[in-house]
C-alpha cells in the first residue's frame, strides 16, 4: 500500500512539472545557442554597472548548479571580476528560464515574481558588498568577437536543447524520487512538529540544502514535498533559494576560484538574505500564497496534455541517462 502511494506521489509530481519543464528546456536550449560566453564575460568588469548586468544576464540563463561551475571558471579566465562573478553565481543557479517556467506552472505568478525579485535583490546586494571588499579592479580584456550567435541552425539548436536536458536529467530524477519519498514516508507527527516551529523549519532546510546537489528546476519537486509535509512557504522558499546556490561542491569551487574571503561573503549573504525573505513570505504573504499557489496541492485532476508531457519527460530522462556507446572505435584509422 505504501509502495502504491509512493508511485502515485511520484506520478503526481511529474504531472505538475512536466509540461512547463519541457517548454522551459526548449526555450533554455534556444537561449544557450544564441548567447555566447564572450558576450557575458566582456560585461563583467567589476564596476557597479556590471553588477546589474551580471544579475540580469544570470536570471534567464539555463545554467544549473552543475553547469554554472565550469562556466564561471571560464568567465574568470576570460577576465571577469570577482564581484561580478559572485552576482552571476547567485542569480544564475537560483533561476534560469526552465526553472521560471516550472515555478509558474506549479506555484503561480505571485511566487514566481517573488522568487525572481529576491534573486535579483540578493545578487545585487552581494555584488555591491563584494565591490567594497575587492577594490582592485582592472579593465576587462575579454574577447569581443562573435559575442552573439546570429545564425540559425536547427541541428545545432536541437543539440543545445539536448545538452540542457542532459544537464538536469539526473538531478531532476533524483529530486522527483526524493520528493516522492518525503511525501509518502514522512511521519504525520513530524509534520505537526514542523508546522508549529517556524525557525526550526528554516534551520532544517538550510542543513538539508547543503549536501543536496540539485539545480533550481530539480529542487522544485522537493519544495513541493516539503510544503505538503508541513514545512512553511518561507521554508520552501529558503530551500529553493539557498539550496541551488549553496551546495557543497559549489562552495568548494568558489573557494578555489575566488578565495575564502569571497566564499564567506557569498555564503553569509545568500543564507541571511534567504532567511529574511523566507520570513517575510511567511509573515506577510501567506494569504497570497494560499490564494495563488493552489496547484501545489492539487494531485488528482490532470489533463491529457499533462499526461502526455509526463510520459515524454520520463522517456526523455531515461534516454538521456542511458550511457552512450563508443562509436569512434571503427574510425580510429582516420
Amino acid at each position: 500500500m505504501a509502495f502504491e502511494s509512493l508511485l502515485l506521489n511520484f506520478w503526481n509530481l511529474i504531472n505538475q512539472v512536466a509540461l512547463f519543464l519541457i517548454i522551459g528546456v526548449v526555450l533554455a536550449g534556444i537561449l544557450k545557442y544564441y548567447i555566447k560566453k564572450e558576450f557575458i564575460s566582456r560585461h563583467l568588469d567589476g564596476s557597479f554597472s556590471s553588477i546589474f548586468k551580471a544579475t540580469l544576464l544570470g536570471i534567464p540563463l539555463p545554467l544549473c548548479s552543475c553547469s554554472v561551475i565550469p562556466f564561471i571558471s571560464s568567465l574568470k579566465d576570460s577576465g571577469a571580476k570577482n564581484s561580478s562573478l559572485l552576482s552571476f553565481a547567485v542569480s544564475t543557479p537560483i533561476t534560469g528560464i526552465d526553472s521560471i517556467m516550472v515555478t509558474y506552472g506549479v506555484f503561480g505568478w505571485f511566487f514566481t515574481i517573488y522568487r525572481l525579485f529576491t534573486a535579483v535583490f540578493i545578487s545585487l546586494v552581494l555584488g555591491m558588498i563584494a565591490i567594497i571588499f575587492n577594490k582592485k579592479s582592472t579593465k576587462n580584456t575579454s574577447a569581443k568577437s562573435q559575442i552573439i550567435n546570429l545564425k540559425f541552425n536547427k541541428k545545432e539548436i536541437f543539440y543545445s536543447i539536448v545538452d540542457i536536458a542532459r544537464d538536469i536529467a539526473k538531478p531532476l530524477l533524483l529530486g522527483l524520487i526524493l520528493a516522492a519519498f518525503i511525501t509518502t514516508y514522512l511521519p504525520s507527527n513530524m509534520s505537526d512538529f514542523i508546522s508549529g516551529n517556524l525557525w526550526f523549519n528554516y534551520i532544517l532546510v538550510i542543513f538539508m540544502s547543503l549536501p543536496l546537489y540539485v539545480c533550481a528546476t530539480a529542487s522544485i519537486p522537493l519544495g513541493l514535498a516539503l510544503l505538503s509535509s508541513g514545512f512553511s512557504y518561507g521554508a520552501m522558499f529558503i530551500f529553493l533559494s539557498a539550496g541551488p546556490a549553496s551546495n557543497i561542491m559549489t562552495i568548494m569551487v568558489i573557494k578555489k576560484l575566488l578565495g575564502i574571503k569571497n566564499l564567506i561573503l557569498y555564503l553569509s549573504t545568500v543564507i541571511c538574505m534567504s532567511l529574511i525573505f523566507g520570513f517575510l513570505l511567511d509573515y506577510y504573504f501567506t494569504e497570497f500564497m494560499d490564494t495563488f499557489s493552489l496547484m501545489a496541492d492539487e494531485h488528482i485532476h490532470f489533463s491529457i496534455i499533462n499526461t502526455i508531457s509526463s510520459v515524454v519527460l520520463l522517456v526523455s530522462i531515461i534516454a538521456l541517462l542511458i550511457p552512450k556507446q563508443n562509436t569512434n572505435k571503427k574510425k580510429s584509422c582516420c
